[in-house]
């Protein structure tokens, strides 16, 4: 609006006009409000967490340092990384090879004929 229009609204028209603005600020200043809780909330967030990250990397390096007390503690010797890994896995023995017994040799198979004369000759004998 200009200055000519201003000039001609009449008092309630003004305040009309001035109380649509008041609420209009107030309805602006709730979202400013939020906006600045809502950044607040994720800088918290942010900061929390990179609090974690470095939780996670201090509670590695404890348990780092606590691994070699208890090496050095159980005795075990420093080996370079390769080897270290070589004997924590304990080397397979291929078993020893079985005997083979020989094969059992096979009777020849007799013909029909005689097989059935060698039966004859048995249940005469019974």
């Amino acid at each position: 609006m200009t200055d000519k229009e201003l000039r001609k609204l009449t008092k309630p028209e003004l305040l009309k006009l001035m109380l649509k603005q008041q609420k209009r600020i107030e309805k602006l200043e709730e979202a400013l409000k939020e906006v600045r809780e809502m950044e607040k909330n994720q800088t918290v967030r942010m900061n929390h967490a990179g609090s974690i990250a470095e939780a996670g990397k201090e509670i590695q390096r404890i348990f780092a340092e606590a691994q070699r007390e208890a090496d050095a503690y159980m005795g075990v010797q420093q080996l370079p990384p390769k080897q270290q890994v070589q004997a924590k896995v304990p080397q397979q023995v291929a078993p020893e090879p079985v005997p083979v017994r020989p094969a059992r040799q096979e009777t020849p198979v007799q013909p029909a004929a005689v097989q059935e004369e060698g039966t004859r000759r048995r249940r005469r004998m019974q």
